[in-house]
């Protein structure tokens, strides 16, 4: 490794961006954790990530004042044991649950859990996780102990207890309070002022949302259940959905849908089978009586979700929302929007973004469309990534997006 080799991570962005405050510029050091922790406490280098807080280092090493990030350590079952259960203690009686005798953070939380929650069980202690791996496939012991990114790629087993989590710091060299200052300060108005993209930064590597790849005894129960899937999706919506000469699904949908499922641990291949709506809500109606798994596209909006009876999962894509109007532009031009009644996401978007407008009903986007044009309605909502509908608008010059 050396400073011409592209470098990722988490501590590598987390380090970027606190130089967008600080204007520092790094220069880097490698080597394995210890060669450099022991760098750090000798003033060999400035900064390090990555470190656990100890009270015996506090005197070697400074620490500001809130962490980087948060390890999660979790008891692993294999996915077929159902004798373990979350939170009920006495499921645990018995087990043989391993651990590493050499990571002495892992195996304190391990130790502290089984105290304060007297669980009767048996700790095991392994050199390595790779011995500790082949105990637990042997069937030797029931579970095991690790971070939740370390075991994230593996399949077959599945987070059954949260145990506890370690905090890391990224540090400076004791005689470089200069430095902690200006960490401090850096740390505090990126945690406040950028909470939402470190919040971001830290899902993408590093937290335990990283457990999630595991799945829930409900949901391997349910894929049991449904070895076909039923997936909605409209008519006529491009870049998200549509319905090919063939009859096949076109657009994002037929790319998406799948990859989903191959995202997932496991053996999991569900037969996909596509259904078009001209109609929203008969498409949302169709959820809602079991005539079709989940439905795509549908807003984000919580109130709206309500509303509807379905449940939204994470945000898969996210598109801009263009309003459309006639020049020149004015106070009056969101009075009188106008709204494919086919699409119950762009009505909700438009009521919820625009509360005091009257809203008025068109047989498609096209329609909502012409009547801007005309001047029926002052204006129309639309994603912005909708191309075929922005060659139209850019080729029609009274009208402005």
């Amino acid at each position: 490794m050396d400073d011409r080799a592209p470098k990722s991570g988490y501590s590598y962005e987390y380090l970027q961006k606190l130089a967008s405050y600080t204007g520092w510029k790094y220069e880097y050091v490698y080597g394995e954790w210890d060669e450099l922790f022991e760098k750090l406490k000798d003033g060999e280098i400035d900064l390090m990530a990555g470190v656990a807080y100890s009270e015996d280092r506090v005197d070697q090493i400074g620490y500001p004042d809130s962490e980087m990030l948060n390890e999660t350590f979790y008891i692993y079952k294999d996915t077929d044991d159902s004798s373990m259960q979350c939170g009920d203690i006495a499921s645990y009686s018995g087990k043989k649950i391993g651990t590493l005798k050499g990571d002495q953070r892992m195996t304190a939380a391990l130790e502290q859990w089984k105290a304060r929650h007297r669980a009767d069980i048996e700790i095991e202690y392994y050199s390595d996780l790779t011995e500790c791996a082949r105990v637990f496939n042997e069937q030797q012991i029931d579970g095991f102990v690790s971070a939740d990114n370390v075991v994230s790629s593996y399949s077959g087993i599945t987070p059954v207890e949260k145990i506890g989590k370690q905090l890391f710091y990224l540090c400076t060299a004791k005689e470089r309070e200069d430095l902690l200052s200006e960490l401090n300060m850096a740390m505090s108005i990126m945690n406040e002022q950028d909470a939402v993209e470190v919040d971001e930064l830290r899902n993408k590597y590093y937290t335990e949302t990283t457990v999630s790849v595991f799945l829930s005894q409900q949901e391997q129960q349910w894929m049991k259940e449904h070895a076909q899937i039923t997936v909605g999706y409209l008519a006529d919506y491009l870049p998200y959905c549509d319905k090919a000469e063939d009859g096949s699904a076109t657009g994002l949908v037929s790319d998406i849908v799948p990859d989903l499922f191959d995202a997932l641990s496991g053996d999991y291949d569900p037969e996909i089978i596509y259904r078009c709506f001209d109609d929203q809500q008969e498409m949302l109606d169709c959820l809602k009586n079991g005539e079709v798994d989940f439905v795509m596209p549908v807003s984000d909006g919580k109130w709206y979700a309500e509303q509807e009876e379905f449940v939204q999962s994470s945000a898969v894509v996210a598109f801009p929302i263009a309003l459309v109007y006639r020049e020149p532009y004015d106070n009056e031009v969101t009075s009188r929007i106008a709204v494919n009644q086919n699409n119950l996401r762009q009505y909700w978007y438009t009521l919820a973004n625009y509360p005091d407008a009257e809203i008025v009903m068109y047989d498609g986007i096209e329609a909502c469309i012409d009547a801007v044009n005309s001047g029926e309605a002052d204006s129309t909502l639309l994603s912005a990534n909708r191309r075929n509908f922005w060659r139209k608008l850019c080729a029609q010059q009274s009208r402005h997006p």
